[in-house]
């Protein structure tokens, strides 16, 4: 089984060096394809500005007839040295030199310029044929010295080239390796069409001899086996395969090329019957000597095959491996034991007496030196003692962190007491009375509401009942439409009338502030100002100003008022509505006789008389303007006999005024009793109107009367107006 495993071993290891070997060659020699395909991208570069045409001139004179240049070098003297490595054709079929042939030409030096120190590296030479046109030659260390000897080369060159197929670009093609009649050596040569604007224009050529490209690219020096590069076409009437490919472990090509036959015979045919050595691409065989192991391979396309041996000493490998085996067993064993030891004195004892560390810090013993060992392991220079060292100084770090936390805690719990003892004080001192409302219900307030509303805090804390209206709304109670409202406009202001404890009432300014906006259930704070005082300012002021001047009754912002609301109620209730229009007769005149200080007088006499009799609620004697009065009733009374009693009062009054044919001043009313349709109300406009014109009416019937009209409802034409 051993035996087995170590012939395996050096199998794979012969395979492996072959493989490598093979795709190194493989990819120089594609290196070599490239650099050829190259210079189809340069074909039409410029041409060096040292050949001149004198130059060109002189290349195509002195070879008309394949003569040998000796005495021009176009590619200059820092290119190549030597004078005679450079050769040079012109075909006997060209008789004149065209612009084609001058441009194939000018383009091959200018290639030839360029390229031959890399293209002539690891090759023999370079060359360009031009198909029945032209050749040119670099060949350094090649010795002509006849035309006759350049002409043989000429035409073995030439019958290599012509097998060349050029008809397809970036394409470059092996030949088959013969004998070189220069050197006598195995050479192989590539070619490479260059193709111009999608036309041919001429092909380049390199020779390789097998030995250089051996020496080139395979490395002998491997202390494990040794590789060879041959070749084994038509090796059966080859007179040198009995040479030995390896001295070393006695290698023939008759012996390789045996084993080769015998292997291609147990593979089929292929689909056209061929089975040739051809078609085996490697094998692998013990030599017949079992001194080695033999892996061959063919290389690609080309008709080379590299040949890699490797020892074959099954006995001795045996022996070794075992030694190797028993000895790295041995020693794996040792050195697992002494990690182990290791481990648990060095990791595992530090990790468990640091893990005890943590806990005691967790717990908030902070004296380390308690722990079993942590003074001693704290001791070490190694990294756990440094481990040990950081934990003692990140517990003393800590210890006074917390320390130093607790005294800034309590100093800040000090500073909050004192803040919120400043504002207690400014909460049980505000001028405003001021409440915490928490989902409906009171949660704190401050002594000031408790004057302002006679309630104490134990009367409204954690109470849903209310004591603020708002359009006998009660606000507290209805905390859903009181949110929508701050929700809306972050805040709500409102003055309503609120009930002090004692059953008074009493006007108020609340404003509704909501602590976070985002969510009301946090709380809302509500202020809370007395404004009675003002609110009866403004209420005797509202009336003052409802009031006329002289007279001492509602003037005409007060009557504008008034018939609105009237009109509304007689719409609500039903009842009807009477509006008279009073008129003192010939008063300018009156003015003009007795002055206007008397004319005063008769109009607050008058003013007294129609005050008399609207006493009722919704009731109002007013100004209209002038000498002009205004009454409004609701009801059914009898409004003929109460404006037939204010006539003849004022009559009555017997004050003198010789304008008049009547002799006393005198008034002329206009009045209209209308009932309201159900659902319609009562144009104020066209009531005003209509008592206008029964004023009039009394004026032109001779004054001192009253013109009074019943209606059950409006016109119609009216109401659609309105």
């Amino acid at each position: 089984m051993f035996n087995l495993s170590i012939i395996q071993h050096n199998q794979t290891i012969s395979s492996d060096i072959s493989n490598i070997t093979a795709e190194h060659l493989n990819k120089n020699l594609k290196r070599f394809e490239q650099q050829q395909i190259l210079l189809q991208q340069q074909a039409k570069s410029s041409v060096p500005n040292h050949i001149t045409p004198s130059d060109l001139d002189l290349f195509f004179q002195s070879n008309v007839e394949n003569q040998f240049i000796e005495n021009f070098n176009p590619l200059g003297n820092n290119a190549i040295a030597s004078l005679k490595s450079v050769y040079s054709s012109i075909s006997p079929n060209v008789l004149h030199i065209t612009p084609e042939i001058e441009s194939k030409v000018l383009s091959a030096w200018n290639l030839l310029n360029r390229y031959h120190n890399l293209l002539t590296t690891n090759s023999l030479n370079l060359y360009i044929f031009a198909s029945e046109q032209f050749s040119l030659f670099y060949w350094p260390g090649l010795n002509i010295n006849s035309i006759s000897d350049f002409d043989n080369l000429l035409i073995k060159k030439q019958n290599l080239v012509t097998k060349i197929k050029h008809d397809q670009a970036n394409k470059s093609y092996w030949s088959e390796i013969y004998i070189s009649s220069e050197n006598n050596k195995k050479t192989i040569s590539l070619f490479t069409p260059i193709y111009v604007d999608g036309a041919y224009w001429f092909t380049i050529g390199q020779d390789f001899s097998l030995e250089q490209i051996e020496l080139l690219l395979l490395k002998n020096d491997d202390a494990f086996a040794n590789q060879h590069l041959i070749t084994i076409d038509n090796i059966n009437t080859d007179t040198e395969t009995r040479n030995l490919i390896d001295k070393q472990y006695n290698l023939s090509k008759q012996e390789l090329y045996e084993k080769i036959i015998l292997k291609q015979s147990l593979i089929k045919p292929n689909e056209q019957g061929e089975s040739s050595t051809r078609a085996l691409s490697q094998i692998s065989f013990k030599t017949n000597n079992q001194q080695a192991l033999v892996h061959a391979q063919k290389l690609g396309e080309l008709p080379l095959w590299l040949v890699t041996l490797a020892p074959f000493t099954p006995g001795s490998a045996i022996t070794v491996a075992e030694f190797i085996f028993l000895f790295s067993l041995i020693m794996f064993l040792i050195v697992s034991i002494f990690l182990y030891v290791l481990l648990k004195r060095k990791v595992k004892r530090p990790i468990q007496i640091l893990n005890q560390a943590c806990n005691q810090i967790k717990q908030g013993n902070y004296h380390l030196e308690t722990t079993s060992g942590f003074t001693e392991l704290s001791k070490n220079n190694d990294d756990t003692g440094l481990l040990a060292q950081r934990y003692k100084q990140m517990s003393t770090y800590v210890k006074e962190s917390l320390e130093s936390l607790e005294d800034e805690i309590t100093e800040r719990t000090l500073t909050l007491d004192h803040a919120l003892q400043e504002q207690k004080a400014i909460f049980n001192n505000a001028y405003i009375g001021i409440l915490l409302i928490k989902n409906g219900k009171v949660t704190n307030c401050n002594k000031r509401f408790e004057e302002i509303t006679g309630y104490k805090i134990v009367d409204v804390i954690n109470q849903s009942q209310t004591f603020l209206k708002l359009d006998d709304r009660d606000i507290l109670a209805d905390m859903e439409w009181l949110k929508d409202k701050i929700f809306e406009h972050g805040s709500y202001m409102v003055d309503c009338e609120c009930k002090h404890k004692n059953g008074n009432l009493f006007w108020c300014s609340t404003q509704f502030k909501a602590i976070d906006t985002q969510n009301l259930d946090k709380g809302i704070v509500l202020t809370i100002v007395d404004i009675t005082k003002r609110r009866n300012a403004e209420l005797l002021l509202a009336r003052e100003a409802r009031i006329d001047g002289l007279t001492g009754i509602g003037n005409r912002r007060a009557f504008d008022e008034a018939i609105v609301l009237a009109c509304r109620r007689a719409q609500r209730e039903q009842v009807e509505i009477t509006l008279a229009m009073i008129d003192v007769d010939l008063f300018k005149k009156f003015n003009d006789t007795y002055g206007h200080v008397i004319g005063d007088e008769a109009l607050i006499k008058v003013a007294k008389q129609l005050e008399k009799v609207t006493r009722r609620p919704y009731e109002l004697a007013a100004r209209y303007g002038g000498e002009e009065f205004a009454l409004i009733f609701h009801g059914s009374s009898d409004i003929e006999a109460i404006l037939n009693k204010v006539l003849d009062n004022v009559y009555g009054l017997k004050i003198e005024n010789r304008a008049s044919e009547h002799q006393f001043l005198s008034i002329s009313i206009g009045a209209v009793t209308i009932k309201s349709p159900k659902h319609q109300k009562i144009p104020t406009q066209w009531l005003v109107k209509q008592a206008d014109k029964m004023l009039y009416q009394a004026k032109r019937q001779g004054r001192n009367q009253i013109q009074y009209q019943y209606l059950e409802s409006p016109p119609e034409q009216v109401l659609e107006q309105d």
